[in-house]
């Protein structure tokens, strides 16, 4: 499964030089080669969380850093906002493995609407007649994960 920094989606969305990284188990975030770094006490700083709780989510895989290449783990702006839906989800107390589970379907819903709003937008340049070709060449359908 992607990790966030490491690879990419599957899909470049955006604007020119972003692409979307996922996290595992979820949460969707944008880097870009101009994006600012935190550490791991200023992500925990920013979340309004302990940064040993950063440094559990991140043991089960749902925060992951990017490249450490100074030895300390360094995380994108994005995994603020992730790692304040982790904390809300805890909230309502679901355990972890739930909490996974509920951002895996979030990336997936995210997925899924971004392809309904390109095939809307292409069925209306090319017209209906040809939306059923570009369905067969776009929509892949969901099945058990390989990676």
């Amino acid at each position: 499964m992607p990790l966030l920094g490491s690879k990419p989606f599957g899909h470049e969305f955006g604007t020119e030089g972003t692409a979307v990284i996922s996290k595992p188990h979820g949460c969707l975030a944008v880097s870009s080669s101009h994006s600012q770094l935190l550490t791991l006490e200023s992500l925990a700083r920013c979340a309004n969380v302990h940064p040993d709780l950063v440094k559990r989510f991140i043991e089960f895989g749902l925060l992951e850093p990017t490249d450490e290449e100074s030895g300390e783990p360094l995380f994108y702006l994005s995994a603020i906002q992730c790692l304040q839906r982790i904390t809300r989800l805890r909230g309502l107390g679901i355990n972890l493995a739930g909490v996974s589970v509920v951002l895996d379907l979030l990336d997936k819903l995210r997925v899924l609407q971004f392809q309904n709003e390109v095939l809307r937008v292409e069925a209306e340049r090319h017209g209906k007649a040809q939306l059923q070709l570009i369905v067969s060449r776009t929509v892949q359908p969901f099945g058990p994960s390989n990676g």
